[in-house]
Parts: C-alpha cells; sequence; structure tokens
C-alpha cells in the first residue's frame, strides 16, 4: 500500500531549513526515507495573528519567487505551492495566510493543487492513500480535507503553552472538536492520554514519546568557535529554547553557587524576553552580568553535536509546571546520545524514560530542590566512566526516531487495513 501524507505543521518548512529541529521536522524527515510514502504535502503553520500572517507572507510567499529557484505550481496573493523534491517521496511546500480570513479557503486550495498535479509517480492516484496528519491545534480545518485518515500529533498541550494564552478559549473548543473526530491521536505522555480520555476521547489515543536521531549525534564535525573554545571547564550546558519554562531562580543558584564552573546558554532567547531585552532585572539580563555565564545564540542545527560533546554536564532546569507536565524531552535524548550526563528537575519525560531505580545511578540525575541540584551537579563531574557513557547511548538508541516512526506506522497502516 502506498501513501500520500498531507501535514499540517507547528512550523514553516523555511525554519526547518535554517536548523528548527522539532517533533514534526523529525518524523518528516523518516517519512521522507519510506518506500511507501509517495507524496508529501508540508502545510507551513497556519497564522492565526496577524504579526505572525505577516511573517508568512514575506519568507514564504512574496520574496521566495526572487530568491529560491523552485517549481511553483500555484500562486496568488496570499498563497504559495511549490514542488520542492519530484520524486521519492514528491515533496510539495504549501503557505498560505488565509487562515487569518477563512480556514475553509485553505481546504479549498490545499484540494484544488492536489487535483492539479501531473501523475507522475508511476502510481494511479486511486491507489494512494490520503493520511492528513496535523500537529496544531490552533487550527482545525484539517478535519475538512477529503482523505482516508485523520490523524492528529499533541506535541505538548498547548492550553498551558504562555504564548497562546489569549486563544485559550478556541483551543479548548479546537481540542475537543479533535478528540471526537480525529481517527487516530499520538500523545507524548500518559497526562496528555488523560487528557484527551477526559474529553471523551475512549479509543486510538497512543502514546509514543520523542526521539533522538542517535546516528547524527554520533557524526561529531569539528567546528572553530573562538568564543566557545576559550570558555573555562568544567562546562555546565543548556541547549534549546531560553523562555519563560527555564526556571532562571535555579540558574541563578546555581551560577552564584558554582563560580568556577562555566553555564553556557546555546539556542535562542524566546520572543517573551526580547521585549524587556534592556530592562536589567529581567531573568536573562541578569544573569549576563556573572562573569561564569555565556549566551552563545543560536546555533545551526549540523552543529548542535560539536557543541553538546564539549559540554561536562547537560542540564535542564526547567520549571515543574502544568505546561511541562504534558511534554516530552528531546534535549535529555540528545544528551544522552552524547553520552553526557543529565541533571534536571523532575519535568515530563525523566521518570518515563529511565525507572525511579536507575534516575540516581549516574545515568541520569534528578533534583527536587535547589541544593539537590547543585549536588548532583557536583556528583555527575566526579561519578564518570566509559560504562556510564555507554549505558547512556544506549538508552538514546533505543529511542530513535527511526524506531518511533516505525511504531507510528505500524499503527496507522494497521487502522488502514
Amino acid at each position: 500500500m502506498n501513501y500520500e501524507v498531507i501535514m499540517f505543521n507547528m512550523s514553516n518548512y523555511s525554519e526547518w531549513v535554517k536548523g528548527v529541529n522539532n517533533r514534526n521536522f523529525q518524523i518528516f524527515q523518516q517519512l521522507k526515507k519510506r518506500k511507501e510514502i509517495k507524496r508529501i504535502v508540508l502545510v507551513d503553520y497556519l497564522p492565526f495573528f496577524l504579526k505572525r500572517g505577516l511573517k508568512n507572507y514575506l519568507k514564504d510567499i512574496l520574496f521566495p519567487v526572487f530568491l529560491r529557484k523552485k517549481t511553483i505550481i500555484y500562486k496568488d496573493a496570499t498563497t504559495q505551492a511549490e514542488i520542492v523534491q519530484e520524486k521519492d517521496p514528491q515533496i510539495i511546500h504549501f503557505s498560505t495566510i488565509d487562515s487569518l480570513f477563512n480556514s475553509k479557503l485553505v481546504v479549498d486550495k490545499i484540494e484544488g493543487v492536489l487535483k492539479a498535479l501531473p501523475d507522475n509517480l508511476n502510481i494511479s492516484k486511486k491507489k494512494l492513500k490520503r493520511i492528513v496528519w496535523s500537529f496544531s491545534p490552533i487550527n482545525t480545518c484539517f478535519l475538512k480535507l477529503r482523505c482516508d485518515l485523520k490523524v492528529f500529533d499533541a506535541v505538548d498541550n498547548w492550553l498551558f503553552h504562555s504564548s497562546y494564552l489569549k486563544k485559550r478559549k478556541v483551543l479548548e473548543e479546537n481540542y475537543q472538536e479533535i478528540a471526537k473526530k480525529s481517527q487516530i491521536i499520538f500523545v507524548l505522555n500518559k497526562h496528555l492520554k488523560k487528557f484527551f480520555l477526559d474529553l471523551g476521547r475512549k479509543k486510538d489515543v497512543f502514546v509514543v514519546s520523542n526521539g533522538v536521531d542517535y546516528q547524527f549525534f554520533q557524526e561529531i564535525k569539528m567546528i572553530f568557535d573562538e568564543e566557545f573554545s576559550s570558555i573555562p571547564r568544567p562546562i555546565i550546558g543548556y541547549s534549546g529554547i531560553i523562555g519563560d519554562r527555564i526556571d532562571f531562580c535555579l540558574v541563578e543558584y546555581l551560577v552564584k553557587n558554582n563560580p568556577y564552573k562555566s553555564f553556557v546558554f546555546i539556542g535562542p532567547i524566546w520572543p517573551i524576553y526580547f521585549r524587556r531585552i534592556r530592562d536589567p532585572f529581567s531573568p536573562v539580563e541578569k544573569l549576563k552580568k556573572y562573569p561564569n555565564v555565556y549566551f552563545l545564540g543560536p546555533k545551526p542545527y549540523q552543529s548542535l553535536p560539536y557543541y553538546l560533546s564539549n559540554f561536562d554536564v547537560g542540564i535542564i532546569p526547567l520549571k515543574v509546571s502544568i505546561f511541562n507536565r504534558y511534554t516530552s524531552s528531546m534535549k535529555l535524548l540528545e544528551y544522552l546520545a552524547i553520552g553526557l550526563p543529565v541533571v534536571s528537575t523532575p519535568t515530563s519525560g525523566i521518570e518515563e524514560l529511565i525507572s525511579i531505580k536507575k534516575k540516581n545511578s549516574g545515568i541520569i540525575y534528578s533534583a527536587f530542590t535547589y541544593p539537590e541540584f547543585f549536588k548532583m551537579i557536583n556528583l555527575a563531574l566526579k561519578k564518570e566512566g566509559t560504562q556510564l557513557k555507554q549505558a547512556r547511548k544506549k538508552i538514546a538508541q533505543e529511542n530513535d526516531w527511526r524506531i518511533k516512526v516505525d511504531e507510528i506506522l505500524d499503527i496507522i497502516k494497521q487502522k488502514l487495513t
């Protein structure tokens, strides 16, 4: 059986090209390798705020005509569709801002683009099973597309995401509709599963946690970065979005009490802090005043293995919050794939990945209090060795994205049989 996947993304194709790495991207990367997947239509994140709509319009609809040599198959004032790969599989990039005005327009245009496509796949269109797969609950127009299977992938719980607090009512309604009309729902952990069960969804809700591209983190390419190479060791590192999910009080406590350790942060500062960038009391600005703190900014995804391999300890200092309860840490697995000891607050994904008995055995350290986090960092630095590194890598290898997507596709195929 062969498949056509229409994927409603939680980010834009252009953002992936620039290095954005998320569950959505990793699943797409795996689908590209499957022989049974003949076509993938990537629908860019559908904007609901004017500011995001303007960003999508400028970067993905207006200027790409002049900057990229792609095969444009549809274009109007608010929408563009282009072929970015001809076959094996055929990949189509679809970007629109019509969701700002009328979501029905999005559905009509996607249907129109698919009908107009030439059959150059050496296979009759009738034999392609169409899967509509959404990663975003902010718009439910994916449920209106003609298809053989409607799949929703619940990445976190957006009801508790700080960026969507003003859309809480809309999200509540959308989640109810998704729970009712999606044929398969994938969730990151047991808490998200219970969330859908409480919405009345009784079956076909499957827990598939996040994974890691294990092999990618074994191929470490040397990079000349004068700023990074001059940082004193030991290096206590964090990689990822620097935003309000981080417990900045915990980080400041650690920085103050470890003056001879370097704390390195790699990743973009979430926009909530850009608005306060000159405020001396903002969390990031306060930390920048310490001589042992280094904010290196975002780095290309391809260089991430190099930076992580130069950490001595990887930390996940997240708040113990309702939002973090619904997550599954990709960062944790990336640290483990390098062989790093990890010190983390007890957020979702820690206990699910490693049993209670093993959590403080040197593979990963879970800290409930600030002093305990401080203690665990020192313990992680002392308790090292080849055996522990290999044990961490083995856990990461067992959670490779290839295995995760195999599991997902087995469920989908069984549903379509």
